[in-house]
């Protein structure tokens, strides 16, 4: 078997075209926990994280915050354009591990986490990478997204709905934009792991909104709570084009315990690995016709029922729902749910052509090979013959219990030129469209590759066995 690297290289970016301009100034910000600068340099740090990610939207180029080891207390507001990084070290300035430097937005439970306000229209991609995301109380507890934003490499735990008026979402909440024209986009998760989170209505794992087009990829969704209608991840009337993919949904209790569509087919649903272990884990648009939903829509993935979760995983909880017991927490925040050897999932998965979408464009069907997806731990899919199923390919290590590096590269689109720096004499670059055509193949490629017309380009660069996978969206 060939050797999986377990170092995880920052596998999924969405960039648009005017992210980047000829004379882009971009700035960065540096916050540390309790440090009383202005925030221009990791020696001259700044303790306020919301007044850094205000700073940075005003600069007219936009930019990005870096953020170290600590613990942030508060709510935080997602503002256009700015990215914002966790996981950076306190003492070792630019070293990034998501292992050794992990970094707490803690809402103590007095407000939501972070919050995009979804009366603003983005022009902008905006991620929030590198984050335990705990203690929040409202609708959408731990995070409420919308149009053009990512959550990525996150931990969203502990959160809930409880008290509030609206108890949806005790994870995340995705809505679409309220902004006259936008489309139906409500955000994107990819590479999260969503424990220990309780909402009074639907979604205690994740709530996506009616008509709202929400992405799930690579996550893991386990031992979240619902009083009604959904423990797991809950999905509003008509909003079929949501890609749900290569996801764990396993563990979570109440109503529809796993996964509930309200009303309308999903059409990008593949890989995922479920749970069923009753007759009202999952639940389709028409619940009389249980068995054709699961056949036409989940025929791509593995239903759980026949299995026991110890022959798939290396370290499941063994029980559903949230912790409520002396030491329930302890095998929750303990458990791992990658796979384990022999397990059914490994090379299970499709490589049929499926539908892939970037950010609420419809599917182009296409080969699953020829989107370059990696896992959750950013090794690359796929590992043998197949993809496996679920957010881990098999030798992947758990989300949380990972180092983090990025190859130094990079990617900017100016004026219809793909321009990479930091390419090295060895490095593969992949550039495919949307329809599976490949643009540039080669080994050592010319710093700036052509686009020649408008749509979706994937970009893949590996170097040994790391790998980098951006999106781009001209």
């Amino acid at each position: 078997m060939k050797k999986i690297t377990k170092v995880l290289l920052i596998a999924v970016c969405v960039l648009t075209a005017n992210s980047f301009m000829a004379n882009a100034e971009k700035i960065i910000r540096y916050v540390k926990q309790d440090a009383t600068g202005n925030g221009t340099s990791w020696e001259n740090a700044s303790g306020d994280l919301q007044a850094m990610v205000d700073e940075v939207e005003a600069n007219a180029d936009k930019g990005e915050v870096r953020v170290a080891a600590g613990t942030y207390y508060g709510g935080f507001f997602m503002k256009d354009g700015v990215n914002v990084y966790g996981a950076y070290s306190a003492i070792d300035n630019g070293v990034r591990d998501l292992k050794n430097n992990k970094t707490y937005l803690d809402g103590e439970k007095k407000s939501r986490v972070l919050f995009q306000n979804q009366d603003v229209l983005f022009e902008y991609t905006t991620t929030w990478d590198g984050f335990y995301i705990q203690n929040g109380n409202d609708l959408g507890a731990g995070a409420f997204i919308s149009y053009r934003s990512i959550l990525s490499n996150c931990v969203i735990r502990n959160n809930t709905t409880e008290g509030k008026a609206w108890q949806k979402g005790g994870g995340v909440a995705m809505k679409k934009c309220q902004a006259a024209g936008a489309p139906a986009i409500a955000g994107c998760l990819y590479n999260c792991v969503i424990i220990n989170n309780h909402a009074g209505e639907e979604g205690g794992g994740i709530f996506i909104e009616n008509n709202s087009v929400g992405d799930v990829i690579n996550c893991v969704i386990a031992n979240n709570t619902s009083d009604s209608s959904c423990g797991g991840l809950f999905l509003g009337d008509w909003n079929g084009w949501s890609c749900i993919q290569n996801n764990i949904i396993i563990g979570n209790e109440g109503g529809i315990s796993q996964l509930y569509q309200k009303q309308g087919p999903l059409l990008a649903t593949f890989n995922n690995l479920i749970q069923e272990e009753n007759a009202e884990a999952i639940k389709g648009y028409d619940p009389t016709a249980k068995d054709d939903y699961l056949t036409n829509y989940f025929k791509d993935n593995l239903i759980s029922a026949t299995y026991s979760v110890d022959d798939i995983f290396v370290q499941p909880t063994s029980f559903a729902g949230v912790e409520l017991l002396e030491g329930d927490w302890d095998e929750i925040s303990n458990s791992d749910w990658s796979l384990k050897e022999g397990s059914v999932c490994i090379n299970a998965g499709t490589d049929r052509n499926i539908p892939v979408r970037i950010n609420g464009a419809n599917p182009n069907t296409q080969p699953y090979s020829n989107v370059f997806i990696t896992d959750i731990c950013g090794n690359k899919r796929i590992n043998e013959t197949a993809p496996d199923m679920g957010a881990y390919e098999y030798g992947s290590t758990s989300i949380g219990l990972k180092n983090v590096a990025t190859l130094d590269i990079k990617i900017s689109l100016i004026n219809n030129v793909l321009h990479l720096e930091g390419i090295q004499s060895t490095d593969k670059v992949v550039v495919v469209n949307s329809l599976g055509v490949i643009i540039c193949n080669k080994i050592n490629a010319e710093c700036d590759i052509v686009i020649p017309s408008s749509g979706v380009y994937i970009v893949r660069i590996e170097r040994g066995n790391e790998c980098v996978v951006s999106k781009i969206l001209k």
